[in-house]
């Protein structure tokens, strides 16, 4: 059993670092209203009014639909991933009898 505590320990770890990377996401981007979906559109509006005192126009816009563009790729690398590990997880629970009350999940 010290090996099943070990894999529980890993995985709430797994877990709490997850739901890090979403506040961290929260952080940066927007959200549309009354919906749990990033605005990247608000995102690189905010990103062009920071830069817009500091650049020219055409700059700013360029600029922030580069960084949106950006962002937007890092979070679908990142929600691959984490799709990948969800869809493993259910094999792991099984492997080693792990039960839902064992967990701390953020998900």
């Amino acid at each position: 059993m010290a090996e099943k505590s070990q894999i529980v320990e890993d995985l709430n770890a797994l877990f709490k670092e997850r739901a890090s990377f979403y506040a961290f996401f929260d952080t940066i981007l927007p959200k549309i209203k009354n919906s749990d979906v990033f605005d990247y559109a608000g995102f690189e509006e905010k990103i062009k009014a920071f830069l817009s005192p500091a650049v020219d126009e055409k700059t700013a816009s360029k600029l922030a639909a580069k960084a949106s563009a950006r962002t937007k790729e890092v979070y679908t690398h990142f929600y691959k991933y984490d799709y990948a590990l969800r869809k493993l997880l259910p094999r792991i629970y099984e492997a080693y009898n792990i039960k839902d009350e064992d967990l701390k999940r953020g998900f």
